[in-house]
């Protein structure tokens, strides 16, 4: 995926008409496998999730389950890659599925209550998104003190519908949604005001929306977080 770094916050004139500044949300991230039949209903928690307003939610698709019977789809070696990171900056010994992480801090089985507790961040951040046809933009403002920082965007498939040929969930329908399609760290964010601009082209065909964090780096806390529908 090709971005380009800019300091000029001019974008933000051509594209105001569509770009969206979020309130203070709880971003979940699922990992999950269509091959994992304790999964399902862990989708289902993050679906009706999904619909809250205070709530970015993300389905991650592992592959590692591939190789027992069913190949998700929707499994990408990224999602994997980020579920270790997680394993070690959380201490954790191993990486399951169903697991939700709740604002990149903690994890949670995805059988268990979910604590919805919005991004907690000691100062002011500003995260915006705009598209138009062609391009998506980002502009990102925060306090200039801070500590260096990951600039991930997540693009995602609002919904699919799969029927499960084989292995844990054989003869099962399963509804899908926030399918993570696409995972790409645009760069670091060093505390001054920055714009990115991205070709709409060098998204996957079946996004439908894109999601944009700001994390500490491991991947560690998350201390903003935004979300654009495309279509």
């Amino acid at each position: 995926m090709r971005s380009t770094l800019l300091l000029s916050p001019i974008w933000a004139l051509l594209f105001a008409s569509v770009s969206q500044a979020q309130p203070p949300v709880t971003v979940l991230e699922l990992y999950t496998s269509e091959g994992c039949s304790s999964c399902p209903p862990a989708e289902a928690q993050l679906a009706a999730l999904a619909e809250r307003s205070d709530v970015i939610a993300l389905a991650f698709h592992v592959d590692y389950w591939d190789d027992l019977g069913w190949q998700d789809r929707f499994a990408l070696h990224a999602s994997v890659l980020r579920q270790q990171r997680y394993a070690h900056t959380l201490g954790r010994s191993s990486v399951y599925t169903p697991q939700f992480i709740i604002n990149g801090s903690s994890d949670v089985l995805g059988s268990g209550a979910l604590p919805l507790t919005p991004i907690a961040s000691a100062t002011p951040w500003q995260l915006t998104l705009g598209a138009d046809s062609k391009q998506l933009s980002i502009q990102v403002q925060g306090p200039s003190q801070a500590a260096e920082c990951e600039l991930t965007l997540v693009s995602y498939r609002d919904r699919a519908v799969s029927a499960i040929g084989r292995g844990e969930n054989q003869g099962r329908t399963l509804t899908e949604v926030r399918i993570v399609r696409s995972l790409e760290t645009l760069g670091v964010w060093d505390g001054k005001a920055r714009s990115v601009h991205i070709e709409r082209s060098q998204l996957p065909a079946d996004a439908t929306g894109v999601v944009t964090l700001i994390q500490r780096p491991g991947p560690g806390a998350i201390l903003a977080a935004a979300q654009l529908a495309l279509r």
